[in-house]
């Protein structure tokens, strides 16, 4: 339980930084998916219940703070992540690769899934042009910037230094 609150916070902190601080810093036209980059880690750490809370949790704070469609990156992530910690234990293998892969795929997938999800609901269809200029970027950024993530996860999580070596017994 103190696992999970303390994964509660830093997806309260990542969701601030990503969607008040780095939002400001107009210059920037990608930004680095914190919250992403943090349900990757979850995924493979937590078991697929508490994944599903914690992407509950962290998709209901990314709609709060960024004034996107209520309940959208809610459906989003727990879409995305639920499947990926019940295939985990079977997928990994002590590789920082295949992590990178999760969070590109991760990535790719939450953007698609955004611009599907609103040309369906507002017929903004036209942000598909999106996809090579920003989309793909940010996923590129957020898989750059992730193994210095993973490794403060580390630290702060007290777990071994690769993603295959998680236990997934006794949580």
């Amino acid at each position: 339980m103190k696992r999970f609150c303390i994964f509660l916070l830093l997806g309260f902190i990542g969701t601030l930084l990503q969607t008040r601080l780095v939002a400001g810093l107009s210059w920037l036209p990608i930004r680095i998916d914190l919250v992403v980059i943090l349900c990757a880690y979850s995924s493979i750490t937590f078991s697929p219940v508490a994944v599903g809370l914690l992407a509950f949790s962290y998709g209901t704070m990314v709609d709060t703070f960024s004034g996107s469609l209520p309940g959208l990156h809610v459906l989003i992530f727990v879409v995305l992540l639920v499947p990926t910690a019940a295939m985990a234990p079977r997928i990994f293998a002590p590789s920082r690769h295949l992590l990178l892969a999760l969070v590109g795929l991760l990535s790719i997938g939450t953007g698609l899934l955004l611009v599907i999800f609103l040309g369906l609901s507002q017929g903004a269809w036209g942000q598909i042009g999106h996809l090579l200029t920003y989309i793909i970027p940010q996923t590129l950024l957020t898989m750059l910037v992730s193994p210095l993530v993973f490794r403060l996860l580390e630290k702060i999580d007290g777990r071994p230094q690769w993603p295959g070596a998680y236990a997934r017994g006794g949580r």
